[in-house]
């Protein structure tokens, strides 16, 4: 879709065995990623962490009902797809994936074992040799934890669908909170331990609000 010429090619879903096993880097859009228009700043680009080119995952709060798309190139017609071999937790309506119900989700794309996968997510971690849990909020885009002691904190998206996935341990695709910002981050290739020299206090609450991919950080 070109917004500024009022063009539109939609050039349909691409056949599976046209998708490849491994991309640079891998995009999706929807009414609220975007709102498919492949040139919008709003479109994501999906996060791999340490697991290489094959497996792509995002993390975001989804209205039920709303349909995504994912592609290999930011283009309608070139590597446009919503399943592969395996999907899982989202029904495919009109080319597109939709999920049933609103919810915090972990969109995971494995090019490798042709699968996706969209299910609710589980974050969880360690601070200060302490059990770090995040509960979903009655609104349902938030989550929140209170740390039990104080320390280094590291945290780790999981869903059902990762026990079966092969050697993709939780340091592959670990996140964190920016303590300055409260931004919610994605530890990407390459990177170091996410906030190595920050200490958090104990009884420090987070909460993530998985629209705004900010997190509110309310300090004893």
């Amino acid at each position: 879709m070109n917004m500024a010429n009022n063009t539109a090619d939609f050039g349909g879903t691409t056949p599976e065995n046209l998708i490849p096993e491994g991309v640079p880097q891998l995009y999706m859009t929807g009414n609220s990623f975007g709102n498919w228009d492949w040139n919008a700043a709003s479109v994501v680009s999906m996060e791999n962490g340490y697991a290489g080119n094959s497996r792509w995952f995002y993390i975001s709060y989804i209205p039920g009902g709303e349909a995504l798309e994912f592609s290999t190139d930011k283009a309608y017609g070139k590597g446009n797809f919503a399943k592969l071999k395996k999907a899982e937790g989202y029904q495919v309506v009109n080319d597109r994936a939709v999920v049933a119900d609103n919810g915090i989700y972990l969109i995971y794309v494995g090019l490798d074992s042709r699968e996706i996968d969209i299910q609710p997510l589980s974050l969880s971690g360690d601070c200060g040799g302490a059990s770090v849990e995040f509960t979903t909020n009655p609104d349902g885009r938030t989550m929140s934890a209170t740390l039990a002691k104080g320390g280094r904190m590291r945290i780790y998206p999981n869903i059902p669908a990762f026990q079966n996935v092969k050697k993709f341990g939780s340091w592959k695709r670990e996140v964190y909170i920016d303590p300055e910002t409260g931004a919610f981050l994605y530890r990407k290739n390459g990177e170091g331990e996410p906030n190595k020299d920050y200490v958090w206090k104990a009884g420090t609450k987070i909460t993530i609000d998985f629209v705004t991919k900010k997190a509110t950080i309310e300090v004893p």
